[in-house]
């Protein structure tokens, strides 16, 4: 299987399945060294990373969670400078929230610890494997988006 293949299941596991990857991959638990960023941090920001500025509302969705949750969340990683928030110039009403440069670069360097410990997981697997295992996300994916239909 090519990096590319690779790249595309670690990504899906990470942006469609933090659940199954926490629990099929076991790699959560390197995530972080520091204990008060968690995984759902992470995911958090790997989802701002990908949409740039999201509502907290948004955010709620995304994640499958609450919104006083995300608050909580999103408090977080303002005191550590990972995420900031920006007032719509139109509705002052609507807060957006954005990646800092500061969250950019953790999240890279979490992303690239996260990717050796999958790389490691799966040196079990033959191609016929890791096919599957693409496939599976695919199908899994096709699912979940039925789901919200």
């Amino acid at each position: 299987m090519k990096d590319k293949d690779i790249d595309e299941v670690f990504n899906g596991l990470l942006l469609k399945f933090p659940i199954l990857t926490k629990k099929l991959l076991n790699i959560s638990s390197v995530v972080t060294s520091n204990k008060e960023i968690t995984r759902a941090h992470v995911s958090l920001m790997r989802f701002l990373k990908i949409q740039e500025l999201c509502k907290m509302s948004d955010l709620a969705k995304i994640l499958y969670v609450s919104k006083p949750t995300v608050t909580i969340l999103v408090e977080k990683l303002v005191e550590f400078n990972m995420v900031k928030r920006k007032l719509d110039k139109k509705d002052r009403r609507v807060i957006y929230i954005e990646l800092t440069d500061t969250g950019c670069n953790f999240l890279q360097k979490r992303t690239e610890i996260m990717k050796a410990a999958f790389c490691k997981s799966i040196q079990k697997f033959n191609t016929d494997d890791l096919i599957l295992l693409k496939e599976t996300l695919n199908n899994m994916e096709k699912l979940v988006g039925k789901m919200d239909e």
